[in-house]
Order: C-alpha cells, then sequence, then structure tokens
C-alpha cells in the first residue's frame, strides 16, 4: 500500500476515534444556469451507529472581493449570505445514514456547506468546508483607483467547482497546501458556456469522484488537497498551442495547473512542468483518463512513457523519464525495485530515453481505464500531495 495512502489512513483513525467517518457532495458539480442542488451527507459508524446528521448551508450572492489598489481578486468573495441548518436524525442506530440539503439556485449564488455526524455515542465528526457556485454571469467589483475613486465594473471571478475553504472576505489569493485547477471553455464552444458546464460534469465526476476506474485514484482518494476552478471565456487550444486571453488570462494566472476543455478533435497535448496548461477534448470516450494523463504532465511535470513520439522529458520528483539506463537504474534501486525494470521507450531513437516498467498499466503510457500510476511516477504524485499536507504543494 502507498505511504500516502497509510498517512490518509493514519489520519482518518486519529480523527475519528477509529468509529465515525462522514463525507458530502454537491450535485450537480457545478452548472451554469437556475438550477435545483442537491448536497447529501453520508456517515458511517459500525460500531455504535449513527443518531443524527446535520448541514449547514450558506448562500449569498457571488462577486469580487475588493481591493485598494488597480484591481480587485479572481477570487471570489460572498455577500448578502444566509445561513440554514439542515437536520436528519435516524431511528434504530443504524450504521450507514445520509441526510439531503435541496435548494434552488440562480445566477452567481455561492454556496459553502460542512456536515456533522453524531454517533449514538462518542465524538461528532464534521467535514471541511466545501464551497461550490451557481451560475456564470459576471460578477460586479467596486475598488478603489489612485486619483480616480471608487469604480463599479464587471470583473470575472474563478467559479468554484468545489473549494475546501470558505470565501474570504477581502481579497486574498488561494492556500499554498492545495492545488488549483482551473477548467476553461475554449472558443469552439462558441460563447454556449452551459453546454462546457455540461460536459464538464463527467470529467470532474470521473477523475475525482471516481471508485472504481484504478487512474482515478489518486485524485479521488486525494480530492481535498484540490481545489477545482471554473474559468471563463478566452483560452483558445489546437495541439500543444494554447494561450489565455482577456479575463481569462487573470483566472489563468491564479490557478496551479490549468486544462483547456474544446469539442473539436484534435491530439491533446500538455505542458511539462510543475504547474502548467493541457487540454482535454471533452467529446471523447474517455475525457477523465485524458484529464489525467495531462496532468500528469501539467501538474506533476512527467513525461510520456510511451512509444513512439512523446515528451520524453521530466521535471517531477523523482523524474519518471531518464536519459540513460544507468540513470535509469539508479532511480530504480531508490525505489526498492530491481534494475532490470529498466527498458527503454523509444529504441530506435538517436538517443533513446528509459523508464522504470514493472509490467503494469501506466496512466503515463497506457489508455485504459486499469491504468495508474506506477513506480516513479507514483511516487513523484505521492511527493506532491505529501508536500501539500505539508502546507507548500509547489
Amino acid at each position: 500500500m502507498r505511504l500516502v495512502q497509510l498517512l490518509f489512513i493514519s489520519l482518518i483513525l486519529l480523527a475519528s476515534g477509529c468509529a465515525t467517518s462522514i463525507s458530502a457532495r454537491h450535485d450537480p458539480i457545478y452548472s451554469a444556469h437556475a438550477h435545483s442542488s442537491t448536497i447529501t451527507a453520508t456517515a458511517t459508524n459500525s460500531q455504535v451507529g449513527i443518531s443524527a446528521i446535520t448541514i449547514e448551508v450558506t448562500t449569498g450572492e457571488m462577486t469580487a472581493c475588493g481591493a485598494s489598489f488597480l484591481f480587485p481578486s479572481v477570487v471570489p468573495c460572498r455577500q448578502n449570505a444566509t445561513v440554514v441548518q439542515q437536520g436528519c436524525a435516524f431511528v434504530g442506530s443504524p450504521a450507514t445514514a445520509s441526510c439531503t440539503f435541496t435548494q434552488n439556485l440562480g445566477d452567481r449564488r455561492l454556496v459553502t456547506y460542512r456536515a456533522t455526524a453524531i454517533p449514538v455515542s462518542g465524538s461528532s465528526q464534521s467535514t471541511l468546508p466545501i464551497t461550490y457556485a451557481g451560475g456564470a454571469s459576471l460578477t460586479q467589483a467596486t475598488f478603489q483607483v489612485p486619483l480616480v475613486g471608487t469604480i463599479t465594473m464587471p470583473w470575472e471571478v474563478a467559479r468554484p467547482i468545489a473549494w475546501h475553504m470558505e470565501p474570504p472576505t477581502g481579497a486574498t489569493s488561494t492556500p499554498a497546501d492545495q492545488i488549483d485547477v482551473g477548467f476553461f471553455p475554449e472558443a469552439d464552444y462558441n460563447n454556449n458556456y452551459l453546454t462546457f458546464t455540461n460536459q464538464l460534469q463527467p470529467i470532474v465526476l470521473g477523475v475525482f469522484f471516481n471508485t472504481t476506474d484504478a487512474f482515478a485514484q489518486d485524485y479521488t482518494l486525494w480530492r481535498r488537497v484540490h481545489n477545482l476552478w471554473a474559468g471563463p471565456f478566452g483560452a483558445t487550444a489546437s495541439g500543444c498551442t494554447r494561450a489565455f486571453g482577456g479575463l481569462s488570462a487573470n483566472v489563468a494566472a491564479a490557478t496551479d495547473g490549468d486544462a483547456i476543455v474544446h469539442t473539436t478533435n484534435f491530439r491533446d497535448c500538455a505542458a511539462i512542468a510543475l504547474g502548467g496548461g493541457g487540454s482535454v477534448w471533452a467529446q471523447a470516450g474517455d475525457p477523465a483518463w485524458l484529464f489525467v494523463h495531462e496532468s500528469g504532465h501539467f501538474i506533476h511535470g512527467l513525461g510520456d512513457e510511451y512509444c513512439c513520439d512523446g515528451g520524453y522529458a521530466s521535471v517531477s520528483t523523482p523524474r519518471n523519464i531518464f536519459g540513460t539506463q544507468v540513470t535509469c537504474q539508479s532511480a530504480a534501486t531508490a525505489l526498492g525495485l530491481a534494475t532490470s525494470t529498466c527498458a527503454q521507450i523509444n529504441p530506435a531513437a538517436a538517443s533513446p530515453s528509459w523508464h522504470i516498467d514493472i509490467g503494469q498499466n501506466e496512466t503515463m503510457r497506457d489508455r485504459t481505464l486499469t491504468s495508474d500510476f506506477r513506480a516513479s511516477s507514483e511516487r513523484a504524485v505521492s511527493n506532491r500531495i505529501s508536500a501539500c499536507l505539508n502546507g507548500s504543494c509547489y
């Protein structure tokens, strides 16, 4: 079992007293029109059972945070908020119980919820706050311009899909202990933002809420380390060419990694970097897998491990691509693997690249739902999550 998984399980056991656990999510994950939104909290205690679940929901208007100099923040704020608490009591002390809260969301709504499980005996347990948005219109920003005075103007904010904190009361940056991922519609959506958010839903659910497929297990297990945002129009992509224009550039500058979602069929590509950008074809048969593979490049700095036309470089820690057999064997030894696991990726090339192959489907090589980050790629992803848990993802 992975080091980070062991750490995660240890933290859960310490927090829960080996008994009570609770999780919560909202549905739809993000929608750009008026809709009915449902929050579902599920609690488990196999020892004494669940007595009750409460869901505290804060809803208000999403607005840009004011600033005292030049421009407001792209991190949203909330105003005119109301707080509602939904309570569910359970008869018979069930080992597992669920509670739901449903409300209608209009445009520019910002919702934060926290769920609490109350066991029949023992300590209650609560989720971390989760914030998400509804609607898609420009917010209004009021800010001070030197020598001019107060100005109110339309302003784009990053729209939270799943933001693991309370909205700030003023301009702020996102925390260093979370990876902020932005999703942007390509120009081929033709200003149809609703279609973009509809096609974004299966990507996000398939990556961060997927307990079935191996390729998604890291991101699903560690989704609280990832803040997910939807950005505005202005991004363009074609193959390995990407650009952010207009207000989309402001949002992209505030995130760690950015995926441009497109409807036109072209081969996806991404920067090999510790924080960068890539693209995802929304209408592919496996867009969630495409995101995980491309994010391996632009979030973790991993190189391709397939032959024979990939990007054979890596800036990950440790690297997953090696220029020589000797450096590959040294990396294998450091991971406790046999040096015989080192294999050439592109043996016909003038300067072949090497990787560690443990004989299992690898997400940076194999386009299949049973793939996963393996060997040095797995260690690189684990190191990134460990860094986040220690307060500095990058």
